[in-house]
């Protein structure tokens, strides 16, 4: 976070296709992506740009990447 409200996501959000880390990676994901949805509800004035972008999204690019990801987790653990 940037002290003039910008917040860049590096790899860890970005627009297009979704690469998944390996399995035992979903948990440290996850909790970095809700450590970068606190910050975006936390701030009111931000700016979030994701990864390889130069134009700011909204907090959606992160709920939806983390809703996602916890869903390929539960399918994951059922499937064992």
């Amino acid at each position: 976070l940037t002290s003039t409200g910008e917040l860049f996501t590096s790899d860890v959000a970005y627009y297009g296709d979704i690469f998944l880390p390996k399995k035992g990676k979903f948990p440290e994901v996850l909790k970095t992506l809700s450590k970068l949805i606190s910050l975006c509800e936390n701030q009111n004035e931000l700016e979030l740009y994701p990864s390889h972008r130069n134009y700011p999204c909204d907090i959606t690019l992160l709920t939806d990447l983390y809703k996602g990801i916890k869903n390929w987790q539960l399918i994951l653990v059922q499937e064992q």
